[in-house]
């Protein structure tokens, strides 16, 4: 069975995701510590700095707090200006969204975290559209089932 946990703060449910995982579960996170990693890294501009805190939230979150490390990482990779069109259709944007320089630093961000830890990554565009929601999750459940 697979559980998904969409924009949920892992920290505060950590005892069931343990739970499920000791039971064998698939868990799905849609955030989580690499996000923390990503968008504290788009505020870092030295790369060597931005590594070595990316190290650094590693070994807090992994080895000190013991959160259970993922099996896989899949990155949905979608340039800014597709995510700034889908913006557009949303009632209301907060101050990050709207911020559109951090917002491109955050992708890169991830981008930089997905080639350097090996993360599968989705490209989630096909003929300059975005894929269609039942595209993506195809995508996410034949990485997941390898």
């Amino acid at each position: 069975m697979i559980i998904f946990y969409y924009n949920l703060c892992y920290k505060y449910n950590i005892n069931k995701i343990i739970e499920y995982y000791n039971d064998g579960y698939y868990i799905i996170l849609d955030r989580y510590i690499t996000s923390n990693m990503a968008y504290q890294g788009s505020k870092i501009f030295d790369k060597d700095d931005r590594f070595y805190m990316y190290q650094w939230i590693d070994k807090l979150e992994y080895w000190l707090l013991k959160l259970p490390k993922p099996d896989k990482t899949i990155l949905l990779d979608i340039p800014i200006e597709y995510i700034l069109s889908l913006e557009k259709n949303k009632d209301t944007i907060d101050d990050i969204e709207r911020d559109k320089e951090y917002l491109q630093r955050s992708i890169d961000s991830y981008i930089e975290l997905s080639e350097l830890y090996g993360w599968n990554k989705i490209n989630c565009i096909k003929d300059n559209k975005v894929k269609t929601v039942e595209e993506i999750n195809d995508e996410i459940l034949k990485i997941i089932l390898e």
